[in-house]
C-alpha cells in the first residue's frame, strides 16, 4: 500500500504541481527503483538512501524519498526518524513526500517538526504538512497549539485551519482566531486536569 501511495503521490506532484516541461524526461513516470513495501530493509540500504537524499542530483533525491516512503509503511518506527530529518531537506519535493508519508504512517513524534513546515516557502509543502498534522489528530493539535502559544508560527491561518479540522470547530482567522483557539485550548486543558483529579 505504501508503495502505491508513493507512486500515486509522485504522479500527482509531477503532473499537477509542475508543468510537464519542467520535469526531467526520466521522471515523468514514477521511478522503477521504488520497491515493494513488503521488502525487508537493511541498515546499509537505509544509510544509502539517507546519503542519496543529500545528493546534488534532484532525480536521485526523488528516488530516495520515494523508496523510503515505499518502505516506511512496514517500518514506521525505523524510518520515521529519517523522514522527520527529510523535512529539513533543501529540496521541496523531498519535504513534500516526507510530510505525506509521516501523516500516512501516523508517526506522531513528527508533529512538532511538521508545524515548522506551515511556514515553508513552498505552498504544496505547506498543504501537505497541514494534511499530515490533521492525520496525527491530538498530537497534531497539541503541536499546532504549542506553536500558536509561543507565537512561533507565522502562518497563523494555516495553523488555525489544522486546529479547526481536528476539533471540528471554527476559530476564525488572524490574531482574533489565534486568541479564540488559545482560549479553547486553555479550557480544554483545564477540563482534562480536573477530570484527572477526580
Amino acid at each position: 500500500m505504501a508503495a502505491i501511495v508513493a507512486v500515486v503521490g509522485g504522479v500527482y506532484y509531477f503532473n499537477f504541481i509542475h508543468s510537464p516541461a519542467t520535469i526531467p524526461t526520466n521522471l515523468r513516470k514514477p521511478p522503477a527503483a521504488v520497491g515493494p513495501a513488503e521488502a525487508a530493509v537493511t541498515d546499509e540500504q537505509i544509510a544509502k538512501l539517507e546519503i542519496q537524499l543529500k545528493d546534488s542530483d534532484p532525480d536521485k533525491r526523488f528516488i530516495a524519498i520515494c523508496s523510503l516512503n515505499a518502505l516506511a509503511g512496514d517500518n514506521p518506527q525505523r524510518l520515521g526518524p529519517i523522514l522527520v530529518k527529510a523535512l529539513a531537506n533543501k529540496d521541496p519535493k523531498v519535504r513534500f513526500f516526507a510530510a505525506t508519508q509521516l501523516g500516512t504512517i501516523k508517526y506522531t513524534p513528527a508533529a512538532g517538526v511538521l508545524t515548522t513546515l506551515l511556514d515553508d516557502e513552498d505552498k504544496t509543502v505547506i498543504t501537505e504538512a497541514e494534511m499530515s498534522l490533521v492525520k496525527l489528530g491530538e498530537d497534531g493539535l497539541q503541536a499546532v497549539m504549542e506553536g500558536l502559544t509561543g507565537a512561533r508560527l507565522k502562518n497563523i491561518d494555516g495553523a488555525l485551519a489544522v486546529a479547526g479540522q481536528i476539533t471540528s470547530r471554527s476559530f476564525g482567522q488572524g490574531q482574533e482566531g489565534r486568541a479564540a483557539a488559545l482560549k479553547f485550548w486553555a479550557e480544554r486543558k483545564k477540563k482534562g486536569t480536573e477530570a484527572n483529579q477526580h
